[in-house]
């Protein structure tokens, strides 16, 4: 296909100019990395991690959970929503996450309000994939929902973005296939069972650990290149 040939002579001029290239999951990695085995490339993370915040409130009383769905559940039912809400004792909190409806100029007074939520909340449910980086950013536990079946077939993006960026982070047992039979609610509740404290903690510590020198790997670069840009506009 000569469109395919063009992309990637396009994406290999593009790898072999720049500074850095960093993808955030391995298969968009290896793929780079085929076509130029001698470009600036490093394993890289969603831009997402790096947001920094405030420290979290304490947990809310009687306690609550977050939820939120807009791209594989959008037009299906929630009904097990309610149910975990039975089942746990805890306060369903939706939050509007992808903003369809509200005017842009609050959109950062309402991320804010919702980072509240799930700082404080005790897990997340949710098939948006920013939304899992967002509430894993705050250390705090999210069951991610996908289709299976998609992600096998959607590249990198998509759900598969998502299934990709749990394995990443040994997180699997929070990965619910939307598909796969049993009662939603009984499955949502379940995976939260699967990671002991402990896996939990080895996560939280490899995300602050890869979040750390993804950090200081582009600090570095964008130094280096602000001080050649400098330098060249000096002299000239």
């Amino acid at each position: 296909d000569p469109s395919l040939a063009h992309a990637r002579d396009a994406l290999r001029e593009f790898v072999a100019t720049a500074e850095l290239v960093a993808p955030r999951d391995p298969s968009s990695f290896e793929f780079l990395r085929s076509l130029a085995p001698q470009g600036p490339l490093i394993q890289g993370m969603d831009n997402a991690w790096l947001l920094p915040f405030d420290p979290a409130p304490g947990p809310a009383t009687p306690g609550h959970f977050v939820h939120f769905f807009g791209r594989t559940l959008r037009r299906a039912p929630k009904a097990f929503i309610d149910d975990i809400s039975r089942t746990t004792g805890l306060r369903p909190v939706r939050v509007d996450w992808m903003n369809w409806r509200r005017p842009r100029f609050v959109a950062h007074w309402n991320f804010m309000r919702m980072h509240r939520a799930i700082a404080s909340a005790r897990f997340v449910v949710t098939d948006a994939y920013h939304l899992v980086i967002n509430s894993l950013n705050r250390r705090v536990p999210v069951v991610c929902l996908y289709d299976a079946e998609q992600s096998a077939s959607d590249g990198s993006c998509a759900d598969a973005k998502k299934r990709i960026l749990m394995e990443q982070l040994g997180l699997q047992a929070w990965l619910v296939d939307v598909q796969a039979g049993e009662p939603l609610d009984q499955r949502v509740l379940q995976s939260l069972q699967q990671l002991s404290d402990a896996d939990a903690e080895t996560a939280w510590e490899g995300i602050d650990q890869r979040r750390a020198a993804y950090r200081s790997v582009l600090s570095s670069t964008l130094s280096s290149t602000l001080s050649s840009t400098l330098s060249s506009t000096l002299s000239s």
